[in-house]
């Protein structure tokens, strides 16, 4: 193996590179990622490949990385675009060459393209993540935390188990080096590679609908969904004609009609003719006559869950996870224990897990946990979570609770302000977390330390008149839930639900309770 070179980029810096068959007519180049060097499989394996073909190869190492000089916080894509410029001069010189960058090395791959366009012949991006800094982290950080880096200059970001100093500097210069919306004109061939279980940067971020950011491309994508189900989903098709409904008729979201959730019990709800993945079926106090969602994209609905998760309460690596889901556990087809199984999987933590109704040993888990380091999240339906604390009252610091909902006919039922008050005290917590998401839908909403929950931005909640289920309210009160999630486009994506609800000017909500079948008549009569 060829040993790792230093040349020196100033009077005061040097760069640690790979090269090798420095005669050679063509080149690859390799870039690598954030925080990360050239010692790596990637480059490792990139070398052994030119070695095997006689081909010219070329890893940088960027100051503040792997063994290069410099300190991390001094650099940004600006000095590391420079440095990357200056070694490719000063070793590949007038030679052709390919660039391969993986994560942040694609972004500055494509900064090389005013420096060498004639010499560049081709382009691969592994992971690729242009403009992370803006899009994936400032974008999605906290008031708190930009506060923070404006202030002190530097946040450090947990991930995993690793730590990233991120400088105000740094996302400062990232917004000078926008390169998503330039065009080169350079007919090459490139190649985009990204693996669908990437966590730093998601596949989702090129997907669709996972990446909706604003009201107007979530309408955008509404009226587009629309149109296609009314096409493809022929129990929705013919409910919209019942309502006097279609695409030459519907200009807003506000005006496309709504599905009783009823019929995932006796229909088949999809709007795809590719292969059903999984089908998940409801819990329910009988066998008898469950909703049933067909899941064409399995993977969509990893991805959408675990975005949304991490967008409440960052990388399920950062927690240890339990789930008490006693009713859910009987049902193999739930489509919670589905996601809570991912993430519990994703947390890559021995104590993470399922309890089913051993009270002691959980109370047990969860004291042990409490004495630890790492921050525990204890997932429960609302009945099982109440017989814990019967079983034992605790003080919690480092743990937060998510109830999912649900008495299941184990215990009567309570309005949410209630369940919390009583959880909060057998917990010995300030807050109490809540989940909602049911069978029929890809996403979930989360309320976090107070009673509204937040949808992400591909869900939207409409309330309707109880009395009316077609007459959707203007002025926000009480009434039936009715949602829009643009990830359930394999399926059906407007659903209006039997929870009642209440929406403020935010678009935030609570839940009140649920509709009695009376409030429902109105909906299936159109099908009767």
């Amino acid at each position: 193996m060829s040993k790792f070179k230093f040349f020196k980029i100033s009077k005061f810096k040097k760069l640690r590179y790979l090269s090798i068959n420095q005669d050679a007519n063509l080149y690859l180049v390799f870039l690598h990622g954030f925080m990360s060097d050239i010692e790596g499989d990637k480059p490792i394996n990139f070398l052994k490949y030119c070695k095997k073909r006689k081909l010219g190869f070329l890893a940088i190492e960027y100051s503040g990385h792997g063994k290069s000089s410099g300190k991390f916080t001094k650099g940004n894509i600006s000095k590391w675009t420079e440095e990357v410029r200056i070694s490719i001069k000063k070793i590949i010189k007038n030679k052709n060459f390919i660039l391969i960058g993986s994560s942040m090395g694609s972004w500055l791959s494509l900064n090389q393209f005013k420096y060498f366009n004639n010499q560049i012949k081709g382009f691969m991006g592994i992971g690729s993540a242009p403009e992370f800094l803006e899009r994936l982290m400032w974008k999605k950080f906290s008031k708190k935390i930009k506060k923070e880096i404006i202030k002190k200059k530097i946040y450090q970001l947990k991930h995993g188990e690793y730590e990233y100093p991120i400088t105000y500097q740094l996302i400062k210069d990232g917004k000078k080096n926008k390169v998503l919306n330039k065009k080169y004109n350079n007919k090459i061939p490139v190649t985009m590679v990204h693996g669908s279980k990437d966590e730093v940067v998601p596949v989702t971020y090129s997907k669709k609908i996972l990446n909706i950011t604003s009201p107007k491309e979530f309408e955008k994508n509404s009226i587009e969904i629309f149109n296609y189900q009314f096409k493809n989903n022929t129990i929705y098709r013919e409910f919209c004609s019942l309502t006097g409904k279609n695409p030459s008729n519907i200009k807003s979201s506000f005006e496309i009609p709504f599905f009783p959730i009823q019929f995932f019990k006796n229909h088949k709800i999809i709007s795809s003719n590719q292969p059903i993945q999984k089908t998940f079926h409801s819990s329910g106090t009988t066998k008898d006559n469950l909703s049933k969602h067909h899941i064409i994209d399995l993977k969509l609905y990893e991805d959408c869950f675990l975005k949304i998760f991490m967008n409440f309460y960052g990388h399920p690596s950062r927690y240890n996870i339990i789930a008490l889901l006693p009713t859910y556990l009987e049902n193999k087809n739930s489509s919670l224990i589905y996601m809570i199984n991912h993430l519990i999987e994703k947390s890559k933590n021995k104590n993470s897990g399922f309890y089913l109704d051993n009270y002691k040993e959980l109370k047990e888990k969860i004291l042990y946990l409490e004495e630890g380091n790492k921050k525990t999240i204890l997932f429960g339906v609302s009945y099982a979570l109440l017989n814990l604390i019967d079983f034992h009252n605790f003080k919690l610091k480092k743990t937060t609770i998510i109830e999912t909902g649900g008495m299941k006919g184990k215990r009567k039922e309570l309005i949410k302000s209630e369940l919390h008050k009583t959880l909060k005290i057998g917990f010995g917590v300030k807050n109490i977390n809540s989940e909602y998401g049911m069978t029929e839908l890809m996403s979930q909403a989360y309320s976090i330390n107070n009673e509204k929950f937040k949808c992400p931005p591909w869900m939207k909640i409409y309330i309707r008149e109880s009395e009316d289920p077609m007459n959707i309210k203007t002025d926000n009160k009480t009434g039936g839930i009715n949602i829009i999630d643009l990830a359930n486009y394999n399926s059906c994506s407007f659903i209006a639900t039997d929870d009642l609800g209440k929406l403020d000017e935010d678009g935030n909500f609570e839940i009140l309770g649920r509709l009695d079948n009376s409030d429902q008549r109105g909906c299936n009569l159109l099908i009767e």
